[in-house]
């Protein structure tokens, strides 16, 4: 008889462990431990990272691919190691029943076979009596539940991004920007903005922001301009399909703007301030590189509303810090 030997692994890579390449040899070596009941039997193991998360699945299959349990688990850190332990405990205990219930079926069809009397010609074989035993038998957890209705799809399986309410983000930034606003000429200055998730979806941005026509964008004998400006952008997030930390996102937004401009004074007329006003679309493309920061490169389009709805635009660069 060939000794038993432990589920062959199967990982999902790339999997967002610290461990990187080797982290298909930590789940390996947690299950070297168990022993499957016959040839055949694979546990296949997937890793996502959640924040501050990680997130593990494992599904033990038997011999003929059929799913016999299957149990997610999660830790903090970027470390796999406690998640492969917890799998490897949780595997022991599937496959140490299933073959108790293995062993405690074969002497229940000994003794049918020692009493049965000696077959008529004609008589017909009985079916196996391992076939009368409830599948659910077979395959019932062993630890709680799988979670797999709890877990539910990962929110980056949808066109736009939802969280859950206890995992909904708050976003802090900063950026630097080049505008046109109609008839003010080139501006360059600085914001300070917030991301907020709302229910449904819905990221809410409002923006602080101060510029000014510095030497460089001022033409011969222009007249000196500032503006500052509150900005507030309701905003929809298309996720990459990717595991989350590796790829882009795309924040598709409408808003509107007001505050003011101020024009220094020049040979034909005195300083001045006026009042400012714009709306338009924005269109930001985010990629998060490193732990709960984000680049983002940002350009929005401005009406402005006034002298005659003249049009500008703005180009941004910011960095984010995931507060939440």
């Amino acid at each position: 008889m060939q000794a038993p030997l432990p589920p062959r692994v199967v990982i999902e890579l790339p999997a967002p462990c610290v461990e990187r390449d080797a982290a298909s040899e930590l789940f390996v070596d947690a299950l070297k431990q168990s022993t499957a009941p016959d040839a055949g039997w694979t546990m296949h193991v997937s890793v996502r990272r959640d924040r501050a998360m990680l997130r593990a699945r494992g599904e033990l299959a038997d011999g003929n691919g059929a799913i016999v349990a299957s149990r997610g688990f999660e830790t903090r850190g970027e470390s796999c190691a406690p998640l492969a332990r917890a799998m490897g405990v949780w595997a022991s205990l599937v496959l140490d029943q299933r073959d108790a219930e293995t062993r405690a079926a074969a002497p229940k069809e000994a003794p049918k076979a020692a009493a049965t009397p000696e077959p008529a010609p004609k008589e017909e074989p009985r079916p196996p009596a391992a076939s009368t035993v409830p599948s659910e038998t077979l395959t019932g957890p062993v630890w709680p539940h799988p979670q797999r209705s709890e877990e539910g799809p990962y929110p980056e399986e949808a066109l736009f991004l939802r969280h859950a309410p206890s995992e909904r983000t708050l976003e802090l930034g900063v950026s630097t920007f080049l505008m046109n606003a109609g008839d003010s000429g080139a501006l360059a200055g600085g914001s300070i903005f917030m991301i907020a998730e709302l229910p449904g979806g819905v990221y809410v941005r409002p923006k602080l922001s101060y510029g000014r026509n510095f030497r460089p964008l001022q033409s011969v004998n222009e007249e000196g301009r500032s503006i500052g400006t509150a900005r507030l952008d309701w905003c929809l997030r298309m996720p990459g399909f990717y595991l989350e930390r590796r790829g882009l996102s795309v924040d598709v937004c409408g808003g509107a703007e007001g505050g003011f401009l101020n024009v220094s004074s020049s040979d034909t007329r005195p300083a001045h301030t006026m009042a400012y006003g714009a709306f338009g679309p924005g269109l930001g493309l985010r990629g998060e590189f490193a732990n709960d920061f984000v680049a983002e490169v940002r350009v929005e389009g401005l009406m402005r509303i006034a002298e005659g709805l003249p049009i500008g635009g703005r180009a941004e660069m910011a960095i984010t810090w995931r507060a939440r």
